[in-house]
């Protein structure tokens, strides 16, 4: 199986459509593989601020906003495990990326 690692913020690039609440970062991705499955990847809210689950469609990278967490499939995989992960230097998942308008 493929690791689908989380990061800071929201998908760039593409569009994306919501699919409702997930309990939390795996229950996400696995909706998104289910309902959507042309999707590349999810964006689930940052840790204390919702359970809102989207489904990433043509996205590149995450934007850093601090509201999301973000996850970029590995398609060649179908099931996709997700999980905190560490960015660059050391940080949890964060990677500075161009902000993208997105409503918290």
């Amino acid at each position: 199986m493929s690791l689908c690692t989380y990061v800071v913020g929201d998908g760039v690039g593409g569009s994306e459509e919501g699919l409702g609440d997930a309990n939390s970062e795996s229950e996400c991705v696995t909706m998104v593989r289910q309902m959507r499955p042309e999707a590349n990847g999810a964006t689930y809210s940052a840790p204390g601020t919702g359970t809102s689950c989207y489904a990433e469609f043509g996205m590149t990278e995450s934007n850093g906003s601090a509201s999301w967490q973000t996850c970029l499939f590995d398609n060649a995989q179908p099931d996709v495990l997700c999980g905190p992960g560490m960015g660059p230097n050391g940080n949890p998942g964060v990677r500075p990326r161009p902000l993208l308008a997105h409503s918290p």
